[in-house]
């Protein structure tokens, strides 16, 4: 009974350990987006459907040479292709997968390309989170990364 009860009390302390070592994933990024060079702030949150969405909340230009905001033109969305740049959703429903030990969606958007990817996210350090988009397989994909600034 006694080894039962020490067994339990170990893998609930490693339980709880492994779980304060996780970040959270909630929260603002700052990263330059490899395509275009830009300087950019996501902000991560709670999509209250059981996952995270990811919102541009900031860009180093944004607007157009002419002053006009930039838009998201290139959306396969019509109907989104007037909703200025500094306000799109670019990850839709990422959900932890325990088994490794990251965030997966089906929907990380590049308004540049006006496509979507899956993805995944997983933290390199308690501020730097690796941000993996992909076609197909992770190994057809683009790497960047995003420091936790809030």
């Amino acid at each position: 009974m006694e080894k039962r009860i020490l067994l339990i009390a170990v893998w609930l302390l490693t339980a709880c350990v492994a779980f304060a070592a996780t970040p959270t994933l909630a929260g603002t990024y700052k990263f330059k987006d490899s395509y275009s060079g830009e300087d950019a702030k996501v902000k991560i949150y709670d999509n209250g459907k059981g996952g995270y969405d990811a919102r541009i909340v900031w860009l180093a230009r944004p607007n157009n040479p002419d002053g006009s905001p930039r838009l998201d033109e290139k959306n396969p969305d019509p109907a989104l292709r007037t909703r200025k740049a500094y306000e799109i959703v670019v990850a839709k429903n990422l959900k932890y997968n325990e088994k490794k030990q990251r965030w997966e969606t089906k929907e990380l958007y590049h308004p540049s390309y006006g496509k979507y990817f899956s993805a995944y996210m997983e933290f390199e350090s308690a501020t730097r989170l690796k941000v993996r988009g992909y076609v197909g397989t992770p190994a057809l994909g683009q790497t960047e990364y995003w420091e936790k600034i809030e």
